[in-house]
């Protein structure tokens, strides 16, 4: 007669491992339901904040408040165009109670390498103040859709913004979480 608390332990036959792996690779590599699509097409606009930093040589500097705001048409589902206003506000990087910060505009271009998913890349060329004067300014990013409901997305997003004038460079990185509709 066995007891109810044997230590023997029953395990599983040579077929479950092999179940287990083919049911993860099925569910990652199954393209997602009608209803899971993510319909892009016509005008759209995403609205987010954040936080950023000032980037030095050294490490990252002074600690601010950032903030993006997007809008334009759609190419094809896998290219959106439009404008974007990007900033980043705060201390200086040296630490004073001196408000500074960056604020730039940019035409920008969102891609999207899978038709039916979130994740897009993100570049754009712009101009912002520098000194009292018209900056280059370039950014680049990464970020994904996250749908909320209908054309509603969540959308977080990292940027690097890149400024260039007057024998003169600064470099800034912002990550906001906003509000995309399609």
């Amino acid at each position: 007669m066995r007891c109810a608390l044997s230590p023997r332990v029953r395990r599983p036959g040579p077929l479950l491992p092999g179940v287990v792996l083919a049911a993860h690779l099925g569910i990652v590599a199954a393209p997602p339901v009608a209803a899971q699509e993510v319909p892009r097409h016509g005008f759209w606009l995403s609205i987010g904040m954040g936080v950023g930093r000032k980037l030095s040589d050294d490490a990252f500097v002074g600690g601010s408040w950032a903030g993006q705001m997007r809008a334009g048409g759609t190419v094809s589902p896998h290219v959106l165009i439009g404008g974007e206003a990007l900033w980043v506000l705060g201390a200086d990087a040296y630490g004073s109670d001196v408000p500074a910060g960056r604020g730039a505009l940019f035409l920008t271009s969102l891609l999207y390498p899978w038709k039916t998913r979130g994740l897009f890349f993100k570049g754009g060329v712009g101009y912002t103040q520098m000194n009292e004067a018209l900056a280059l300014a370039a950014n680049a990013g990464v970020g994904f859709d996250l749908r909320l409901s209908g054309n509603f997305y969540l959308t977080p997003d990292v940027d690097l913004l890149f400024v260039a004038g007057e024998g003169e460079s600064v470099s800034h990185v912002a990550f906001t979480i906003g509000v995309t509709w399609h």
